[in-house]
């Protein structure tokens, strides 16, 4: 397996977790921390779109170009990612009205959200089953290593030690920095 292809099978693992989150939230009811699940939620509108689908698209369109009769079935996850994007922008409002208070949660959020987390899994399993393993078996190591070498690497902060410990020292250096406006400026002449 090639790091391009672990990468991407760990985030699939990563979300896989914080679907399981966003259900155990879900089965509380009114109890569940809709803070949580608005994060969650503002979590996947990130993250997947800027750095996940990126990395699947460029393996998708190495896949293509070597073999272009493989597309036809894959064609769909383009699309799925589009979708995916709009299903968790729905649950992200959805979200923000309860904790407004201009809705309840009640059964039509736990439909909005079963539904998203179904989607979400079977997207996932349909790349794990289907388009990666079609990938590994038609790209070769040459081309895994061209597709990783214009791959930005980032690591995820939510699920990553060491960015987390980095994120934390910045966020110490901002709240001990003075602020713009509120301290006096000195100029070096």
């Amino acid at each position: 397996m090639t790091t391009i292809m672990e990468a991407l099978r760990l985030e699939h693992a990563n979300t896989a977790r914080l679907l399981d989150l966003l259900e155990y939230e879900l089965a509380k009811g009114a109890d569940g921390d809709f803070h949580l699940v608005k994060s969650i939620a503002d979590y996947l509108l990130t993250y997947p779109d800027k750095y996940h689908h990126p990395k699947e698209d460029l393996v998708y369109r190495a896949l293509l170009a070597a073999e272009p009769e493989e597309g036809a079935p894959l064609d769909d996850l383009e699309a799925e990612h589009i979708e995916l994007a709009e299903r968790t922008e729905e649950l992200a409002l959805a979200v923000k009205r309860i904790l407004a208070g201009r809705e309840e949660a009640g059964p039509w959020f736990e439909n909005l959200t079963e539904s998203f987390i179904r989607f979400y899994r079977q997207h996932i399993a349909k790349e794990e089953s289907g388009f990666f393993l079609e990938a590994e078996r038609v790209l070769d190591a040459e081309t895994f290593m061209e597709l990783e070498s214009r791959v930005m690497d980032v690591s995820d902060p939510l699920f990553d030690d060491h960015a987390a410990d980095r994120l934390a020292q910045l966020r110490t250096g901002l709240a001990s920095a003075p602020r713009p406006g509120n301290a006096e400026r000195t100029t070096a002449r």
